[in-house]
């Protein structure tokens, strides 16, 4: 009953290699809608598959540095909210991840520090890397020092799109 359909397979190749192939398959049909045959269209999609697999190898590879890394990478958008946040910050401040999506970077500094953390982040936006000392609030109300870095995250087009870093525990 569709107009089309697609699907991905592999194919032993005249070699004994395996090939992943593409077919779209549409059907061809008289007046009354009965199907009179298909025409299948396939294409060698081998490269585009194996670029998938790669980025998938890195994924993981990322996922797996990220989330058992007893330090905090984090990514944050140009005005300061937690985008993602690793599995350490458990750790280190006692939050989860989920707890601090969503928050500002600014309020999670020691009201003594949240000045410079403002200025550290308008720093990064210019396109300048940070390194810093300061103090973060935890889950259980007390504060921890954390060493700080902020690097920036430009688009396509040079232009800030937001930073990302990393916060170490130095107590």
């Amino acid at each position: 009953g569709a107009e089309s359909a697609s699907t991905r397979f592999r194919m032993r190749t005249t070699d004994g290699a395996f090939r992943w192939l593409e077919a779209t398959a549409r059907a061809v049909r008289d007046e009354d809608q009965t199907v009179l045959s298909l025409v299948v269209v396939t294409h060698d999609i081998q490269s585009q598959m194996d670029y998938e697999e790669a980025l998938a190898r890195s994924r993981q590879r990322y996922r797996l540095l990220a989330e058992n890394a007893t330090d905090v990478v984090y990514r944050a958008s140009p005005d300061a909210v937690l985008e993602w946040v690793s599995e350490g910050v458990e750790a280190v401040l006692g939050f989860t991840p989920g707890e601090l999506v969503g928050c500002s970077v600014k309020d999670l500094a020691s009201p003594e520090d949240r000045d410079f953390v403002g200025h550290a982040i308008a720093e990064s936006l210019a396109g300048n890397r940070r390194s810093a000392r300061l103090r973060l609030f935890t889950k259980p109300g007390g504060t921890r020092w954390v060493d700080v870095t902020i690097h920036p995250v430009l688009d396509d087009a040079g232009r800030p799109s937001g930073f990302v870093g990393g916060w170490r525990d130095i107590e």
